[in-house]
């Protein structure tokens, strides 16, 4: 059975320039030669910034999102819905959840969620940071960390 909301997160450090296509190929099982990661700035158009996506040739694109804060980089990965994920200071977590939703709904960080909005959950993180994935659909969704730290959610 296919869980739609399934989401696989992988952490790494802040200058792994692989972690993102890395994450791709294992949730797809194919070599990581095979994707191709690509950025486009819905403002400007840009592909030097803006959000990240990945492809392979002959394959669906899977839903990507990634975020940094300090030494630590957080890439989600989902094949069924639009997905955010979001890591910055443990003082923050209404933050972390707009941004992390935001970023599911494709719009940048949000004030106001709308009913039934995107559902979200506080993930495992490295000490003194908050992270949340959140997808775009209304149940909550399940995450499986692939790689990444072993400290309990606080």
């Amino acid at each position: 059975m296919t869980v739609v909301g399934r989401v696989e997160v992988f952490w790494g450090l802040a200058d792994d320039p692989t972690l993102l296509r890395r994450a791709v190929a294992t949730v797809l099982e194919v070599a990581i030669e095979e994707v191709h990661e690509h950025r486009l700035c819905p403002r400007c158009g840009s592909s030097e910034h803006g959000r990240p996506s990945a492809r392979v040739t002959g394959r669906p694109a899977p839903h990507v999102s990634l975020s940094r804060h300090g030494e630590h980089t957080v890439v989600a990965v989902c094949q069924h819905v639009a997905v955010g994920v979001d890591v910055d200071v443990a003082s923050e977590p209404a933050w972390v959840r707009r941004e992390a939703v935001g970023k599911a709904l494709g719009v940048g960080i949000v004030e106001d969620v709308r009913e039934p909005g995107p559902a979200w959950v506080t993930i495992a993180a490295p000490p003194g940071t908050t992270a949340v994935v959140a997808v775009d659909q209304p149940d909550a969704p399940v995450v499986v960390t692939r790689e990444g730290p072993a400290t309990p959610v606080r």
